[in-house]
């Protein structure tokens, strides 16, 4: 079954995101330069806005069903109404900013687009007063201006996920590369991950399927800090099953923290990646 825009409908299964939407995580960035500005298709602003607000419509439901017991805010929702959700990561404390990594081509790709309408409802549910900062190697100037337009701010160099932050901040970071993930804990590597979270991938679906070896050679921050985070699950119950599948709410309580051994602290060489990863684009490939 094909929806209106083009999207279809199936079951789960892997590869996905990478199925509909090659150019935006798979599309090498060298061919993606040797375009001439006669090869860009420039999109009509209020037709694509028209869309991502098709998109958010489709969502709300959707978000309140899913997030509404995932984000509660001080004093909206008490902690017995939430359960184990994500009340015990806010706590006292609001989110200040939203950084969003590898969303993909909002302009060609449906799937970015409802990626992207959940990013603007998180902004909005959550009274996000600080920024949204968002990033993607492969946006054309369309996508810059649309998402400048609806009220994001472009991070204008590829920072490999290497973000330090010094306040609450949510990474939204659906189906990226593992490298993304252990660049973000590595920027923050410390006590000062208490003011990281990270909605995208299962931590724990690393750890359910790649050996452990290998996952500590591919991605040693993830692979350490997996005694003390926090993982709760975001329920997929939207109606296209396989844009946020695997997905989950990461946290890193400051009690928690406060018992890691200062030889994981101390293992902290920044981590570098081949130009080839095909899980992430590089700032060498990029300046190439």
């Amino acid at each position: 079954m094909v929806d209106a825009d083009g999207f279809q409908v199936v079951k789960k299964r892997k590869g996905y995101k990478n199925k509909f939407c090659q150019d935006n995580h798979r599309t090498s960035t060298k061919t993606w330069s040797k375009l001439s500005s006669s090869d860009i298709v420039h999109f009509d602003v209020s037709e694509l806005k028209s869309k991502i607000d098709k998109c958010r419509h489709e969502k709300v439901s959707f978000f309140h069903y899913t997030f509404d017991n995932c984000c509660a805010r001080k004093n909206a929702i008490s902690k017995e109404e939430c359960g184990s959700k994500i009340s015990a990561v806010i706590q006292e404390e609001p989110i200040a900013d939203i950084v969003c990594y590898g969303i993909g081509k909002i302009t060609t790709c449906p799937i970015a687009r409802y990626q992207f309408a959940l990013l603007l409802l998180l902004k909005e549910q959550l009274q996000i007063a600080g920024l949204c900062y968002i990033y993607e190697p492969h946006f054309s100037e369309d996508d810059k201006m649309i998402v400048e337009k609806l009220g994001c701010h472009l991070i204008e160099h590829n920072e490999e996920g290497k973000r330090k932050v010094e306040r609450l901040t949510l990474f939204f970071m659906l189906h990226c590369g593992k490298p993304l993930y252990n660049s973000v804990l590595w920027a923050n590597w410390g006590p000062r991950l208490s003011n990281v979270i990270i909605l995208g991938n299962r931590f724990s679906s690393y750890q359910e399927r790649i050996p452990s070896r290998q996952l500590r050679s591919e991605a040693s921050f993830i692979y350490n800090i997996l005694p003390y985070v926090k993982e709760t699950p975001v329920p997929n119950t939207f109606h296209h099953s396989d844009i946020f599948n695997d997905s989950a709410i990461h946290w890193f309580p400051r009690d928690i923290l406060g018992t890691v051994p200062d030889a994981v602290w101390d293992d902290n060489e920044e981590p570098t990646y081949a130009s080839n990863d095909p899980e992430i684009v590089t700032h060498t490939v990029l300046s190439s």
